[in-house]
């Protein structure tokens, strides 16, 4: 199922599908998120935002956390590209997880 590009879709669909919640995405462990990033980033593309699932019992629910990233006026693509990973690499770095196994990550890259 291809939700934004072959590409970027070869990375995220090692996660969880989302299709079922009605969302055409993957959800990512923390450490698949921050992997993702890193190759966001080769591509050169930016990411305009993200939000926090939750695994319980198997279901994976929106906990409705979230983070996004807009282009500035003046600001050129590649500092675009570079701000809105680092954005995204902080906030996951810095969310408060008690175990990484119950807390998935979308990444909404901008196409």
């Amino acid at each position: 199922m291809k939700f934004w590009s072959t590409e970027i879709d070869e990375f995220f669909a090692i996660g969880y599908n989302l299709h079922e919640l009605g969302v055409n995405n993957w959800a990512l462990k923390k450490h698949e998120a921050l992997t993702a990033l890193k190759q966001l980033l080769i591509l050169q593309v930016p990411i305009l935002g993200g939000d926090v699932y939750e695994k319980h019992n198997g279901n994976i629910q929106q906990n409705y956390d979230n983070w996004y990233c807009n282009k500035l006026d003046d600001e050129s693509k590649i500092d675009f590209i570079d701000r809105s990973i680092k954005i995204a690499i902080d906030y996951i770095e810095n969310y408060n997880i008690q175990d990484e196994e119950f807390i998935l990550f979308t990444l909404v890259p901008e196409i």
